[in-house]
């Protein structure tokens, strides 16, 4: 597997705090850079859902003086709407499974990742655009 590397070269953390992500990819901004990746935070076993479902940004100025981080809802078409286990699955989506969490964890994040940045909602790319987009500067 290839690392993962910021656009200067930097290579991006192996763990950054969460037992499930997807689409972890480096964004810079104006005057810095981090990493962007989808999560969702689990205090149950619960279903990925789109009520759930977070893109999160974090990142450093340049200068090292300020941590940036962004934290937004995102949703997939393929997840259900909510974290009910009852709520209807679409058709395209993945069942879950409580009796193998983590596989079916693994099966979420590898559909994420194959998942076109123009097929979330909203746009993954628009997201990163708007990241990119940050001055941050000191008061």
């Amino acid at each position: 597997m290839q690392s993962l590397q910021y656009t200067d070269g930097q290579q991006l953390p192996e763990s950054l705090g969460s037992d499930f992500m997807a689409q972890i990819h480096a964004v810079n901004f104006k005057n810095g850079h981090g990493v962007r990746y989808l999560t969702q935070v689990f205090t149950n076993f619960n279903p990925v859902n789109n009520s759930d479902l977070l893109y999160y940004y974090q990142g450093m100025t340049d200068d090292g003086k300020y941590y940036v981080e962004a934290i937004l809802p995102i949703g997939a078409s393929f997840l259900a709407a909510d974290d009910n286990a009852n709520t209807q699955l679409p058709a395209d989506g993945i069942p879950f499974d409580m009796n193998n969490f983590q596989g079916y964890l693994d099966a979420v994040a590898q559909r994420l990742n194959s998942t076109d940045t123009f097929s979330f909602t909203p746009y993954l790319e628009y997201l990163d655009e708007m990241i990119e987009s940050l001055q941050v500067t000191g008061y």
